[in-house]
């Protein structure tokens, strides 16, 4: 499994995709860490350059990730990936943070916390492990 991490274009925190990133590593995962302030246009390049990736996960913290990650749809319709977001992704409405992840076409799934998807990456590497062995 080949996992993009990255935080979005005007976002420039990296303690979340560092902890992530660490955590997918330890558990065998290969990370292609983008880091802070990262375009869907840089994202697509990794993507092109690096066939094998399966995942991105995005963690944003400034709330305009609404209006970074524009442009998501046509990543995905050209590269086969899930992209997964967590952390805080809008500020501009009231809604609540699932509302708002709804609004940015081309996202998978919201994960609400770094457990919940510490915890789905896991589980994945386990099937993962588990279907190699029944081989």
């Amino acid at each position: 499994m080949e996992i993009i991490i990255a935080a979005p274009q005007s976002d420039s925190h990296v303690v979340a995709i560092s902890l992530i990133n660490d955590f997918l590593e330890l558990i065998g995962v290969k990370t292609h860490y983008l880091g802070a302030c990262c375009s869907v246009d840089r994202m697509a390049e990794c993507l092109s350059q690096n066939k094998g990736v399966t995942h991105i996960v995005i963690s944003a913290a400034n709330g305009h990730a609404v209006a970074d990650l524009q442009g998501l749809t046509e990543l995905k319709a050209k590269y086969p990936v899930q992209v997964f977001l967590g952390g805080k992704v809008d500020l501009s409405s009231g809604d609540s943070a699932e509302a708002c992840y709804k609004k940015i076409k081309g996202v998978d799934k919201y994960f609400g916390d770094i457990q919940a998807l510490t915890h789905h990456f896991s589980c994945l590497c386990e099937q993962e492990a588990n279907l190699c062995k029944s081989l």
